[in-house]
């Protein structure tokens, strides 16, 4: 019993734990970001 205990806290943290999900976006915008600069860059000086 007190197995599935733990094994359901260790999923419910999984769940509500969203870092690794917002670390993503993070990223994903980041590199947007340097993506659009250096794309504004270049058309700059052409």
């Amino acid at each position: 019993m007190d197995k599935l205990a733990i094994d359901v806290g260790d999923i419910q943290s999984r769940l509500i734990d969203h870092r690794p999900v917002v670390q993503g976006e993070i990223c994903y915008f980041m590199n947007l970001r340097k993506n659009l600069d250096s794309e504004r860059a270049v058309s700059w000086t052409t």
